[in-house]
C-alpha cells in the first residue's frame, strides 16, 4: 500500500484530493511543475541531477505521507524512469510527464481514502 489511510485527518486528505485534481488539468500542472523545478533546481543549470531529484521526492513523500524510504537505489529507479532520453539530466518536459502520471496514479488512492474516511 502507498499510503495507511488511518494516518491522515478528514482535512488533510480533502487538502490532497483537492491539489490533485487541480493537478490534473494540464495548464495548472506545467505552471506547478515549473515552480517545483525551480525550487529545487538549486544550481540554477536547468535540470535536476540526482541529489535534486531526491531532495524533490522527499518532500513529496513527506508531504503526501508515501509508504516510501527515498534511499539512493528508489532515487536511481525514479531517475532512470524519469530521465526519459538518458542523458542523466531531469529536463522540465520530464518532470512534467512524471508528475502527471503520478497525479493520475495517486488521485484515486487518495480519493477512495478520502471516501471512506467519511464512513
Amino acid at each position: 500500500k502507498m499510503i495507511n489511510p488511518s494516518e491522515f485527518t478528514k482535512e488533510e486528505l480533502e487538502g490532497i484530493n483537492k491539489t490533485l485534481a487541480e493537478l490534473s488539468d494540464p495548464d495548472a500542472l506545467k505552471e506547478e511543475v515549473k515552480k517545483i523545478f525551480d525550487s529545487y533546481d538549486a544550481d540554477e543549470n536547468g535540470y535536476l541531477d540526482r541529489s535534486e531529484l531526491k531532495n524533490f521526492l522527499n518532500e513529496i513523500s513527506t508531504s503526501l505521507k508515501l509508504k516510501m524510504y527515498i534511499d539512493d537505489t528508489v532515487v536511481d529507479h525514479v531517475f532512470g524512469t524519469i530521465d526519459q532520453d538518458k542523458n542523466h539530466q531531469i529536463e522540465l518536459d520530464e518532470l512534467e510527464e512524471y508528475v502527471r502520471q503520478f497525479v493520475e496514479k495517486m488521485l484515486p488512492i487518495y480519493s477512495k481514502a478520502l471516501e471512506e474516511s467519511g464512513e
